[in-house]
């Protein structure tokens, strides 16, 4: 379908999940003007139109996982909403879809995110500054990608208030011995099931707030 009918416009969750939806259109929402929820998760979404999310005024959360994504730009998708600060998503799930890259249009737009799961990609590279933008980001799960090294030292600047970084099931056999700096308030960090073989002493420095920290199934030789 083209757009919700207007009959419809009091809802507040809406479920499409396992669904033959192929493309999310500038309209197909623009009633929904009470919306918290929508899960289009398990269909063949391969695109996301300009504007598509700019009238959803109190949406909360967005499920795309197991889609056909390639790309996704936060900035496009509320390209005419004049503030973007004021667009309220707190959580998107964007799990096994086909991403390669996270840029710094991504998810840059996205302010109020608390919750951002990219499990399950083929993300390789994250570009510096990316997530400059959420510093209301308590969650970042990127579980399961192709991410080879984390040697910039710039690549989570912006996540002040992140307090959960799930990295575990990469290639990840590099990391910068500064990468983690920044994120003073963080309480987990899952570094499992990578190519980790020597872990530098000051590669922790800074996180005084950490609680967990998973490093089981490296080759870890030294530490």
């Amino acid at each position: 379908f083209k757009r919700i009918p207007n009959a419809y416009m009091s809802l507040e969750f809406l479920y499409l999940s396992s669904n033959s939806i192929n493309q999310v259109n500038i309209n197909m929402f623009r009633s929904l003007k009470n919306i918290k929820i929508i899960e289009l998760g398990n269909n063949l979404i391969e695109q996301i139109d300009t504007d598509a999310f700019s009238g959803l005024d109190n949406i909360k959360e967005l499920y795309f996982g197991r889609n056909n994504l390639t790309n996704f730009d936060s900035c496009s998708t509320i390209q005419s909403l004049a503030d973007k600060t004021k667009f309220t998503l707190e959580k998107l799930v964007l799990t096994e879809n086909e991403l390669t890259q996270i840029k710094a249009n991504t998810f840059g737009c996205f302010s109020n995110l608390k919750v951002l799961e990219v499990i399950g990609n083929s993300i390789e590279e994250i570009d510096l500054n990316s997530f400059k933008n959420l510093n209301k980001l308590e969650v970042l799960n990127l579980e399961d990608n192709d991410l080879k090294s984390l040697e910039k030292s710039e690549l989570f600047n912006g996540l002040a208030n992140l307090k959960q970084l799930f990295l575990h099931e990469n290639l990840i056999s590099i990391i910068g011995q500064s990468v983690f700096k920044t994120l003073g308030n963080l309480e987990l960090l899952h570094l499992a099931l990578n190519q980790i073989e020597t872990v530098d002493a000051l590669l922790f420095d800074g996180l005084t707030n950490l609680k967990i920290l998973h490093l089981d199934n490296n080759p870890i030789r030294a530490i």
